[in-house]
């Protein structure tokens, strides 16, 4: 089928038919390979009730929605958009997914009605190859002020989100404002930026809750500093797996002050297998945010995620050991974490602070053959902890100390009881060893860790492939 809807001659400069449908609410076009457009010749459609649309792995498409005949008639454009819709609205389209479209090379036109996708709240592509922009003019971004969710993976021509760079925001009357909640980017090998072009005063993103960039190779950097400084509400930041160099960078000729905040409503923060990141921002930041409950940096080159006193008071600006200024402030984090991510240079830069609120900790990430479990600093801190990860580390023992805490590499201090550690971790109900490639055992007579065990109310063991044996055949059969 190259067609759903045809008529069977045209004549030559006759006009578009106007033919309106009513009633569907969802348009489904799946694994149609013969399909060309939805109509053959000069039609105009009206979808009054559509409010979602999902296109499907149909290879042949040129125009699925539109026109087409503008593009046989000679009206070539340099990319043919998918939906060639200049007068044509979709009053109540509330849903957009397109998917494995290979031969898509862009969306729509730059030019689209006022109300085209007014409702529009979810856009969703996948798998469309050809695709360089999403948003390729500031006019076309502007019709789509009340979408809430983009999710774009897997295109591997994509270069930028929001391209509007042709655009003089110096002759804006005011600020476009959008309503954008929710951001995927994932699997996007040629991305170089999520927003390019934007000048001062022009857009704002100030609804924006949820970023998550994940496996961007070529990106460098992520926001410009007033494009971050609009982002007020934005709750959950998630960069995993790219060539990000810098979180944040000032545009050209725009200062910014280090008392300046970024997203003060940030809850939580991941920075994942980060290799060339150096820093946050550019210049000297050490971010407070108030309401951080999640913090989890890992793998991310030569950035710190902890600043010591020192730094903080007398260092501000400068790097040490060849490090760059690190985010955070421990004063000012540490008392609100609930869920932390902890590698060997952070545990011996926090050995003395206290993390009363601190329910999930993974601690890890201790290459040295020779590397001892941090038993007393964990014996320390984190009264209220209910999970423990271990990972990715040399250990050949958790909590290698006897029962009373005494013994092993790291000796704790205090009365020679059981009830002193124990009660320091009591509320600890799971316990996660992943990826422990020394680990030899976990259970021994008398030792903090069989004390531990007791209490365990979840154990998973991953990726320990010198460990023979996990808990003795004797407990076990009484248990």
């Amino acid at each position: 089928m190259e067609y759903i809807v045809a008529r069977e001659e045209e004549k030559h400069g006759e006009a578009a038919d106007i033919i309106v449908i009513p009633q569907i609410v969802t348009l489904y076009l799946h694994n149609m390979p013969k399909l060309r457009s939805f109509c053959q010749g000069k039609y105009i459609l009206e979808w009054p009730s559509l409010k979602e649309f999902i296109v499907e792995d149909c290879k042949a498409v040129e125009v699925i929605l539109g026109n087409a005949s503008r593009i046989l008639e000679g009206s070539v454009l340099m990319q043919r958009p998918l939906l060639l819709v200049e007068q044509v609205e979709f009053p109540n389209m509330e849903s957009m997914k397109i998917l494995r479209m290979d031969n898509m090379e862009k969306i729509w036109l730059d030019d689209l009605a006022s109300n085209a996708f007014s409702k529009l709240k979810t856009l969703e592509v996948q798998y469309c190859d050809k695709l360089s922009s999403i948003f390729s003019s500031y006019t076309m971004l502007t019709r789509f002020q009340n979408l809430e969710k983009i999710v774009v993976t897997n295109c591997e021509s994509l270069e930028v989100v929001f391209h509007i760079q042709e655009f003089n925001f110096s002759e804006a009357r005011s600020t476009s404002t959008f309503l954008l909640r929710e951001l995927v980017l994932m699997r996007l090998p040629k991305m170089k930026h999520v927003w390019s072009g934007f000048c001062q005063g022009g857009l704002s993103f100030r609804s924006l809750r949820c970023m998550q960039v994940i496996e961007c190779g070529s990106l460098k950097i992520l926001f410009l500093s007033l494009v971050a400084k609009s982002m007020t509400q934005l709750e959950e930041l998630v960069v995993q797996s790219c060539g990000v160099e810098q979180i944040i960078i000032e545009e050209d000729g725009v200062g910014m002050s280090t008392s300046n905040l970024f997203f003060p409503g940030l809850i939580n923060l991941k920075l994942l297998e980060l290799p060339k990141l150096r820093s946050f921002y550019e210049n000297s930041h050490t971010s407070t945010w108030p309401l951080l409950k999640e913090l989890r940096v890992r793998h991310c080159g030569k950035m710190r995620s902890f600043s010591s006193a020192c730094e903080i008071q007398s260092c501000q600006g400068t790097t040490t050991n060849g490090y760059q200024p690190a985010i955070f402030s421990p004063e000012k984090v540490i008392p609100h974490l609930e869920e932390l991510t902890l590698v060997s240079e952070d545990i011996e830069m926090l050995q003395h602070y206290f993390f009363g609120n601190l329910k999930d900790l993974a601690l890890g990430w201790y290459h040295d053959e020779n590397a001892a479990f941090p038993s007393n600093f964990l014996l320390h801190g984190f009264p209220n902890l209910e999970l423990l990860s271990v990972i990715c580390s040399s250990f050949e023992e958790v909590f290698p100390e006897d029962a009373s805490g005494h013994g092993g590499s790291t000796p704790c201090e205090g009365p020679t009881n059981v009830e002193k550690p124990l009660k320091a971790l009591g509320n600890l109900k799971q316990l996660e060893l992943l990826n422990l490639w020394n680990l030899k055992r976990i259970w021994k007579d008398g030792s903090l860790m069989a004390e531990i065990l007791k209490q365990i109310e979840f154990l998973f063991i991953w990726g320990c492939p010198s460990l023979s044996v996990v808990l003795p055949s004797r407990l076990h059969s009484r248990d």
